[in-house]
């Protein structure tokens, strides 16, 4: 199973990549969702999502290193939490990818391909300033690097705290 990487950090916080190789079906047989779980994946339609659904699940239990799977259901924000633990969680998927973190304190992740959609949409998240900073340099990383880390901040805080 292709668990790309693993960190654990000094502070106590941790973060995972996985690259999806597995079928809907593997990742099912290895987990046991709860009826929450089973209620959320079944309004998923599309096969891609379903599969980052589920891997990012297993990245979280590999990364943990439990026996039992803690079960993830949501905050009242929206936030996905571990049922059954005081950490923080942050899970964010792209295409084969998908990535989470943890943390005793607010966290967030976010894990992307590049493409050129970004530079369609930057209108939409970036200040003039960072707007001006990426066409003067034609510089699609930069606006990558400024979606993901206003992405994180998010995903940390909740969106109405930022």
């Amino acid at each position: 199973m292709p668990l790309a990487e693993h960190v654990i950090y000094p502070d106590r916080s941790e973060s995972g990549i996985w690259i999806i190789k597995e079928s809907e079906e593997e990742f099912r047989s290895l987990l046991d969702l709860s009826e929450l779980e089973l209620q959320e994946l079944n309004r998923i339609a599309w096969p891609e999502r379903r599969q980052q659904w589920l891997s990012v699940r297993w990245l979280l239990h590999k990364m943990s290193g439990r026996v039992v799977r803690a079960k993830i259901d949501k905050s009242n924000d929206g936030q996905p939490r571990l049922s059954d633990s005081k950490y923080s969680i942050s899970l964010s998927h792209s295409h084969q990818y998908v990535a989470a973190a943890a943390a005793p304190f607010p966290i967030g992740v976010d894990i992307q391909i590049k493409t050129n959609r970004m530079k369609r949409i930057l209108k939409k998240f970036a200040t003039e300033r960072e707007l001006e900073a990426c066409h003067e340099k034609n510089d699609l990383n930069l606006a990558h690097l400024i979606w993901s880390a206003k992405e994180c901040m998010f995903k940390a805080y909740a969106k109405g705290c930022v």
